[in-house]
């Protein structure tokens, strides 16, 4: 069984199972990204923010990307059809 992460009902990525808690969110490597926009960061150290924030990093720290999940259209898109 995979270890998937989880934002409103919302499966963002699969995990190992290692998560390491920091001062202002979660980090997991993203084994595999549910969200289509999202795949070319398979394999990528994630920071889920404890407010909807989102960092992606390299393994040697070089960051790839800052927003929020906000930022993934494949993300609102299943956001929009869980509000209607």
């Amino acid at each position: 069984m995979d270890n998937i992460i989880y934002m409103l009902d919302i499966p963002l990525f699969t995990y190992d199972g290692y998560a390491d808690v920091m001062e202002d969110g979660t980090q997991y490597q993203a084994l595999e990204w549910k969200l289509i926009d999202m795949e070319k960061y398979n394999g990528k150290y994630v920071v889920v923010g404890f407010d909807g924030s989102l960092r992606i990093y390299e393994a040697e720290g070089e960051k790839l990307f800052e927003g929020s999940l906000l930022d993934s259209k494949d993300f609102v898109w299943h956001l929009k059809n869980k509000i209607k």
